[in-house]
């Protein structure tokens, strides 16, 4: 997994199309304000040939006045042609971000400061580089991301539970060996969330019915971004090979019909059969894929579907 900086600069004057107009931020900051959980954004990609689905993005304003990091999310599709934003007439690569946290940078709102990025030396002359860019979705080397990582804001403290649920203690997020106990609780976490799909689903994979336990894995159909994300309606049972082919985008779920659909790339291949079937669907209303989610998964199919090399 990689990360890229996508710009934004605010336009100068009236004629200036070099950055975004204030429409186009109004647009996505109310879009996050009103659901957080489903903004998503197409974003100009420079390297389009490297950037690739589950990506970091790191939303950067640059130009004058105060500059930082206002927002990061995840990349949720291929790149494509499309117009370009600024207006300009032409088309330009873009990817779709899902927006995980955002702030509005023209009040002078960051997550992460410029300043506070430059105060480890040896990044100052790349990040710098990278600032003054006039391209965006940019290439960041791994040292400077986890740099960027570190000053991220986090919460401050968490509980760590028990498997019976009965609170333990809190403790505070920072060193490593609180990251380790984050580590246990999200473990922990899993495997109610596979208990709950067991119960949900009568212990059998969605796709193929198999009955097989010990095989039957928790997928995701967002991805998982710790606990809140393992509710039942983002969440399918299935066998361990179709989870894997799952994650690859190499099957989908079509969330009008709620039947399977099976990637060109596993033709000739015993999984082509799949293609079709109906998915079995957990016994209550409540615990069903939720649309939305099956949705953007299968966008995401659709859109590494149309770049996919046959095989």
């Amino acid at each position: 997994m990689s990360a890229f900086l996508m710009t934004y600069k605010q336009p100068q004057s009236s004629s200036d199309i070099s950055g975004w107009p204030d429409s186009a931020m109004d647009i996505l900051q109310e879009k996050f304000q009103n659901d957080p959980e489903q903004t998503t954004q197409w974003w100009v990609c420079r390297a389009h040939k490297a950037i690739n689905i589950y990506d970091k993005a790191y939303l950067f304003k640059q130009g004058k006045g105060e500059r930082g990091i206002f927002g990061y999310g995840e990349v949720i599709s291929l790149p494509e042609q499309r117009d370009d934003p600024r207006g300009t007439g032409e088309k330009s690569p873009q990817v779709q971000i899902r927006i995980i946290n955002l702030v509005d940078p023209r009040i002078g709102n960051f997550l992460v400061k410029y300043e506070d990025i430059l105060q480890d030396a040896d990044f100052k002359d790349e990040l710098k580089k990278l600032s003054e860019s006039q391209s965006s979705g940019i290439s960041v080397k791994p040292e400077l991301e986890k740099i960027i990582e570190n000053l991220l804001p986090i919460r401050n403290s968490m509980s760590i539970s028990d498997n019976e649920g009965d609170n333990i203690k809190n403790v505070d997020v920072g060193d490593s060996r609180q990251r380790v106990l984050r580590s246990i609780l999200s473990r922990r976490g899993q495997q109610k969330f596979r208990d709950t799909l067991l119960d949900a689903y009568g212990s059998r994979c969605a796709i193929t019915g198999s009955r097989v336990v010990a095989v039957l894995e928790a997928a995701h159909i967002m991805p998982y971004r710790g606990e809140d994300t393992n509710s039942i309606d983002n969440g399918l049972l299935l066998r361990s090979d179709i989870h894997t082919l799952y994650d690859l985008n190499l099957i989908a779920i079509c969330p009008e019909t709620r039947t399977v659909k099976v990637s060109t790339a596993l033709r000739n291949t015993a999984y082509e059969k799949l293609h079709g079937k109906k998915l079995r669907l957990a016994h209550k209303d409540e615990l069903k894929p939720r649309r939305r989610f099956l949705e953007i998964r299968h966008n995401i199919f659709c859109d590494a579907e149309r770049k996919r090399l046959p095989i």
